[in-house]
């Protein structure tokens, strides 16, 4: 009886037997790596040799982790990721079979026309290339196989297993790639205060509190930790990109979660609508507000106190609302009109809009997804008093706990920053649970993440451009326009005034009190600020304006 070959040996027929499929033209090679704990780690290897060419330009690679699983098909569980991405794809969750051999075109492009720019092919043409600084280069292409960071959304919180699966069209993402990769840039050249083309840690964290990360020491370290690839000490340009685009990508989910909850809220309000437009409520307010006509009879006052509302409400029974209902009304009318003057006229208004939000709540409420529920399911424990709220430090370590939604640590930062909170760090889960489910599923929709791989592809700038736009005669150039274009109608003399008028129109922010003390410390005698000691005096107010102006670009993305 033969023995059972060992994974070593059947990873290499299972995976070569599954990327059979993803392409007809390319050809791989599988080969085992190491054991870890991820499991058994191999990789395959892509690439196109041409009868010209027998030796290719470039290939990609692709890293599969395999475990033995009794519950899969044939004992072993696959997981795979492609090289220079951390998300973790399986069989059944990943780029369409049709479109694999599209990507692996991509990639391969990319990495063919870097290669021809640093002048270095494939292994085979590195090892005839003696240079220190290709050998630094080769290094880093052939890094050690890197901790990867596991990520998982259950099949069990989709509404269709291809729910994720929806080809989302960008418009001019050319354009706009283009649009991050210098806003990404001119941010991360604001704080680079010596000119190095490297910050600090400090410098790299001021950044990403400015695009609206807000961690704790520890996290931040940690953050700092992963940025610095190469352990030593600060943050180079080519480092910044991955962790700058994984926050600008946090940014687009929240962006595009809001905007989804707004356009469900605007379809749940016109349905609403159209559920009371013959409503009997309507002649019941009229009745109302005729009831109240009578009680003012004498006075002529046109208004109503809250305490007789109250009892006229009571005189309807429950012909407008419930109990509950009743009770949140008041108080909202009390809140409104704190005078205790509630003009009888405007009724008709305020109670038709708390019926239309009640029934789109209602809705909405009716038609929440297994995610959004599952969410709440998480939330509930720690709502003691019923209010709808939840400690965001709660809500993070239920995340962290739950096997069914499995996060990166930036994902997790991601969330816990741009996740609306009070003063207090409370969370209304109620309406935070919708947008929260849509941020993490658009975590894991493929073309999203296809867009943000590609944008950490073509985000680097070579050194030949790290100065372009920020040499000293540049700046120069954009400083005297600034100081010509606010002093003509001052007879080319900069003083409070136009230094105000500058500030605002250039979205600067910075107080009045700031404003008077740069006046004061560089000013004149007769009290404006001359056009050379401007120059030299703004350069760092310039860079600090040029931050502001591109984080604002990135965060209405």
């Amino acid at each position: 009886m033969s023995s059972k070959p060992s994974i070593e040996i059947e990873g290499v027929h299972l995976i070569n037997e599954f990327v059979h499929t993803w392409t007809q033209k390319y050809l791989f090679q599988t080969t085992y790596q190491e054991h870890n704990k991820h499991g058994y780690v191999f990789m395959t290897e892509f690439s196109l040799p041409q009868v010209n060419k027998p030796i290719p330009t470039a290939t990609v690679k692709v890293y599969f982790y395999l475990n033995e699983d009794e519950s899969s098909p044939k004992g072993i569980k696959i997981t795979f990721r492609f090289e220079n991405d951390s998300l973790i794809h399986t069989p059944d969750r990943t780029i369409r079979i049709s479109q694999m051999e599209k990507w692996l075109e991509k990639i391969l492009d990319k990495k063919a026309r870097t290669s021809k720019i640093l002048f270095l092919g494939t292994e085979f043409e590195s090892t005839r290339i003696k240079h220190e600084k290709l050998d630094k280069i080769f290094e880093e292409w052939n890094y050690k196989e890197e901790v990867v960071e596991q990520k998982k959304l259950s099949k069990d919180l989709l509404e269709q297993p291809d729910e994720l699966d929806t080809n989302e069209e960008f418009v001019n993402e050319d354009e706009q790639i283009e649009v991050l990769k210098r806003s990404l840039f001119q941010v991360f050249r604001s704080v680079d205060r010596d000119d190095l083309g490297v910050v600090s840690f400090n410098e790299c964290i001021e950044v990403f509190k400015l695009m609206g990360l807000e961690l704790e020491k520890d996290q931040w370290d940690e953050l700092m930790t992963m940025a610095d690839s190469n352990k030593n000490g600060i943050i180079e340009y080519r480092e910044f990109i991955p962790l700058g685009a994984e926050i600008i990508h946090g940014i687009f989910m929240k962006n595009q979660a809001s905007k989804y909850l707004r356009e469900r809220e605007e379809e749940y309000l016109l349905q609403s609508i159209l559920i009371l437009q013959n409503d009997e409520m309507h002649t019941i307010v009229h009745e109302l507000i005729k009831k109240c006509k009578e009680l003012d009879e004498e006075d002529e006052l046109h208004w109503i106190s809250l305490e007789n509302l109250e009892k006229l409400f009571s005189d309807f029974g429950e012909k407008f609302f419930n109990p509950s209902e009743k009770i949140e009304l008041l108080k909202q009318i009390a809140r409104d009109y704190p005078d205790n003057e509630i003009p009888y006229e405007k009724l008709y208004d305020i109670l038709l809009n708390f019926r239309i939000q009640i029934l789109k709540n209602g809705l909405m409420e009716s038609q929440l997804n297994k995610l959004e529920i599952f969410i709440r399911q998480l939330c509930i424990p720690y709502d003691k008093e019923n209010k709808g709220l939840i400690h965001l430090d709660d809500l993070m370590n239920e995340l962290k706990k739950t096997t069914e939604i499995i996060l990166t640590k930036t994902q997790t930062y991601i969330i816990k920053s741009f996740i609306n909170k009070d003063e207090n760090n409370m969370i209304s889960y109620l309406t935070e649970s919708r947008i929260l489910a849509s941020i993490i599923k658009k975590f894991f929709t493929p073309n999203l993440i296809k867009k943000k791989a590609r944008f950490i592809e073509e985000g680097f700038i070579r050194a030949d451009q790290l100065m372009e736009g920020w040499s000293q005669a540049e700046l120069r150039q954009e400083q005297e326009k600034l100081y010509d274009q606010f002093t003509k109608e001052n007879q080319g003399k900069l003083d409070l005034k136009g230094l105000k008028r500058m500030m605002r129109k250039c979205n600067f922010k910075c107080s009045e009190e700031e404003i008077q003390q740069y006046i004061e410390q560089f000013g004149n005698t007769e009290g404006y600020v001359e056009k050379e000691v401007f120059v030299k005096s703004f350069y760092d107010i310039l860079k600090h304006l040029r931050c502001h102006q591109a984080i604002e670009r990135l965060s209405v993305i």
